[in-house]
This record gives structure tokens, C-alpha cells and sequence, in this order.
């Protein structure tokens, strides 16, 4: 894990400019530093990649193409054989779903265990509010924060 030392008035000033920046583009109160861009403000797809570029330009930070992928449907990317097997598990679907039934596959736990691995994949605007303070893109669960004043 990496130690990365931030100035304390650094991430707070970086948190309120992306906290206004959020509020002021996609017109909601209420956002924090655990809100996800994807799942919790609906910006996902074009409205996620027009919302990071608007981001990179207001606060002059290179963004590297995964973070892209946070917001972006994964169907989008699927080449012509990705697609053509995806149209055969949607047809056979009515099967899976009945095996699906007859025959539970995850347990409680491994549920819980996928929603904290699902976290790790979203895109918070914690995630960009230490970014924009280090300079470059960084995830939280990453990184450790060394305050300093």
C-alpha cells in the first residue's frame, strides 16, 4: 500500500472544489466524499466520460483511461464474439433462471464478500477529491493518507 503525505488544508480545500464542481453539474445536494459517480449520481456511460472530462479541464488533472472505466457499461466494450455469446446466454436465460432456483449458487457470505469487492470498483468522489490534492490519480483503498499541517 502506498504512503502518500497530504496537506490537511490541501484535501479540504480539493474536497470542497469537487463537492461544488459535482453539485454545480449535476444539479443535486447532498453529495459527499463516499458518493459514487456511477452508482449514486447516475453518470455512468457518456454522461460519466462527459462528467471526468469536464473534471480533467476544471481542475487540470490527467485522468489515465481506467478511471474511464469506471463509468462505462461493460456491454460497450464486449468485441463481435463477446456480444454473440452474450445473445446465447440471453436466450437460454429461461433455463438458468429455473436451475437458478432449483439450485442457489452463492451463499449469504460470498454475497457479502462480492458487494466489498464491488465497492473497490466504483469511482467515488473521495477517489477524486485525494487526486486532484496529490496531482495525480489516486484510488483510497490504495493508498495510505499521511496527514500533515
Amino acid at each position: 500500500m502506498e504512503k502518500v503525505a497530504l496537506k490537511y488544508s490541501d484535501l479540504k480545500n480539493a474536497r470542497n472544489r469537487i463537492l461544488y464542481f459535482t453539485e454545480k453539474i449535476v444539479v443535486t445536494d447532498g453529495v459527499d466524499t463516499r458518493t459514487s459517480i456511477a452508482d449514486d449520481l447516475s453518470l455512468s456511460d457518456l454522461d460519466g466520460y462527459e462528467y471526468l472530462d469536464e473534471f480533467q479541464r476544471q481542475f487540470q488533472l490527467d485522468l489515465p483511461q481506467s478511471v474511464y472505466d469506471y463509468v462505462c457499461d461493460p456491454v460497450i466494450r464486449f468485441n463481435v464474439f463477446q456480444k454473440l455469446l452474450w445473445g446465447c446466454v440471453m436466450m437460454l436465460s429461461p433455463l438458468l433462471l429455473i436451475l437458478h432456483i432449483m439450485f442457489p449458487f452463492k451463499t449469504k457470505e460470498e454475497t457479502m464478500q462480492q458487494k466489498k469487492k464491488e465497492n473497490k470498483n466504483r469511482l467515488t468522489l473521495g477517489d477524486l477529491t485525494v487526486s486532484v490534492a496529490a496531482g495525480r490519480f489516486l484510488k483510497r483503498e490504495n493508498i495510505e493518507i499521511q496527514l500533515t499541517y
